[in-house]
Order: C-alpha cells, then structure tokens, then sequence
C-alpha cells in the first residue's frame, strides 16, 4: 500500500516527507494532522471516543511487553528518557502474567 500511495504521488523525492497533509505544497503530516485523521475514521468505524494516537502507542507498549519484549527495548521505541514512564505498561502486562500463572500453574491446580 505504501508503494502504491508512492506511486501516485507526483514528483516525489526521496528527501519528501513520507505522508504530506498537502502535496500541493508537500507540508508533512504533524501531531495535529494524524489525530484529526484517526479521529475522522474513528467516528466513520463508531469508535469516536477510544480513537485516538496514543490508543496506538499505549496498545503497542502493552502488546510488545505480553509478547517478551524488554522494557529497555520499549523505552527506546517510545522514546522517553526514563523507565519510570515505561512502567505503567510493565505493571499492566505483569497483571496478565499472574492471571495466566494463577490458571496455569500445575500447584494451584492440585486442589489439595
């Protein structure tokens, strides 16, 4: 899709900005621009509230660290300063992890 969103535009260089708002005058896309989009086709899916750009980034924090990712990884790709920020997402993924253990575990299971 990428390729073929390339292909229509006219005269693209490879300095041009991936996404424009305007390729009239090749204005890339900013904060603004995305969360208006996301927000437009929130409402065309019926999602209006929950539709927003760190509904995104707070579902890939959260889907990286349930799939073994490491929070130094994570902290990197989120691009904060400090792990103090990636935590919130750690804690809600260590929430899944003790479920799981709580219906897994082969002790817990005894019934003793």
């Amino acid at each position: 899709m990428v390729w073929r969103y390339l292909a229509s535009r006219a005269d693209h260089l490879p300095t041009d900005p991936l996404f424009v708002i305007d390729e009239a005058i090749n204005e890339p896309m900013n904060r603004y621009s995305v969360h208006k989009l996301i927000k437009r086709l929130g409402k065309r899916a019926g999602v209006v509230p929950d539709a927003h750009p760190h509904r995104f980034r707070h579902t890939f924090a959260i889907n990286f660290l349930r799939n073994e990712g490491d929070v130094f990884s994570l902290k990197a790709l989120l691009g904060h300063e400090s792990l103090k920020t990636v935590q919130q997402y750690l804690a809600i993924a260590q929430v899944d992890t003790e479920r799981a253990h709580q219906r897994a575990s082969p002790v817990d299971n005894w019934k003793l």
